[in-house]
C-alpha cells in the first residue's frame, strides 16, 4: 500500500481530520524522500516559512508521528526536514 493511500485510510478513520480541507496536496510519496528534497518541495510551494512549517507539521500529525508511529523512519525525519526548511528560507537559529 502506498503512503498516500495509507494516509487517506488513516484520515477516513478519524472524525476531525476527515473534515479538514487543504488547498495544497504534496506529490505522492514526497515524505518518503530525503529531508532536503522534502524541504525544497514544501518551501517552493509555500509563501512563507510559517506556512511551510505548518504544512510539514500537518502531514506528520496526520501520519501519526505523535502516536503509535513515533518510531517510524518517516517520523524520525521531521526534525531534519524542519532544519532544512530554515535553510531554504534563510532563517537563523
Amino acid at each position: 500500500m502506498s503512503l498516500a493511500r495509507e494516509l487517506i485510510d488513516l484520515i477516513e478513520r478519524t472524525t476531525w481530520a476527515s473534515k479538514v480541507k487543504t488547498k495544497w496536496h504534496p506529490p505522492e510519496d514526497l515524505f518518503t524522500k530525503d529531508p532536503a528534497t522534502i524541504a525544497k518541495t514544501v518551501a517552493k510551494a509555500s509563501k512563507s516559512y510559517a506556512q511551510a512549517v505548518a504544512r510539514v507539521n500537518f502531514f506528520y500529525n496526520r501520519y501519526g508521528c505523535s502516536g503509535k508511529r513515533k518510531g517510524d523512519p518517516i517520523c524520525k525525519n521531521k526534525d531534519k526536514v524542519l532544519r532544512f526548511l530554515k535553510k531554504e528560507f534563510n532563517i537563523k537559529d
